[in-house]
């Protein structure tokens, strides 16, 4: 029934202007007008949902798709051949996935390695309420917030929940080793993402959706 509508809402739109030639900016903000109207039939609270779905599924993908290459790569060179894969090869993998579910995915921390994954204004206060809660005891769970009138964000803690992420994010001389960390520090000068134990807060996904491509999905 949207649908129907909607194509109903863009004949009569075409025809006035067939019938009725304006400038061309003025057909734009018609369509523009018309494309918030659509938005607008979805409610919030499903286009909130949609989000946390979506942004549940790649987040997993991509979660996934990075321990599949590291894995790897440690399996034929060690952690100094993963952190250089990673630096290689993350980046465009997350871009790539980006690309493909049309969304803004990011790994951002308070402590990041890579100057890229510094948060910003919005991302640094859902980031430090994540870490409250973990001081309190509270559970940590994914979010959604409307941060625009167009864009949606999604969040999600990451966890150190593997031993094996301690080897290149552990405390220096204990799980991390001082070859490795050179190894680290010559790619990333700038690396504060050390330090950690099992069960730390790392930091979260931050994938941000443009509202109308959820309303297409939930259409």
């Amino acid at each position: 029934m949207r649908k129907i509508l909607s194509q109903f809402s863009m004949v009569v739109f075409l025809s006035v202007v067939s019938c009725n030639p304006r400038p061309v900016e003025n057909q734009q903000e018609i369509i523009k007008e018309i494309e918030s109207r659509e938005i607008r039939r979805v409610t919030r609270a499903a286009i909130m949902e949609e989000a946390l779905k979506q942004g549940d599924l790649i987040s997993n993908i991509s979660q996934q798709k990075l321990s599949e290459t590291l894995a790897s790569a440690i399996q034929t060179g060690g952690i100094p051949k993963a952190v250089e894969k990673c630096m290689v090869s993350g980046y465009p993998l997350i871009d790539s996935l980006s690309n493909a579910y049309e969304v803004e995915i990011r790994r951002v921390s308070l402590k990041p390695r890579n100057p890229i994954d510094t948060l910003d204004s919005v991302e640094r206060d859902i980031l430090e309420a994540y870490e409250y809660a973990q001081q309190n005891s509270l559970e940590l769970v994914p979010n959604v917030e409307e941060i625009s009138e167009d864009v949606i964000l999604y969040t999600k803690p990451i966890m150190i929940t593997n031993p094996l992420c301690l080897r290149c994010h552990g405390k220096l001389d204990l799980e991390l080793t001082m070859e490795n960390h050179k190894v680290i520090h010559s790619l990333y000068p700038a690396d504060s993402a050390i330090g950690y134990s099992m069960g730390d807060f790392r930091g979260m996904w931050s994938i941000r959706f443009l509202k109308k491509n959820l309303v297409n999905v939930i259409h």
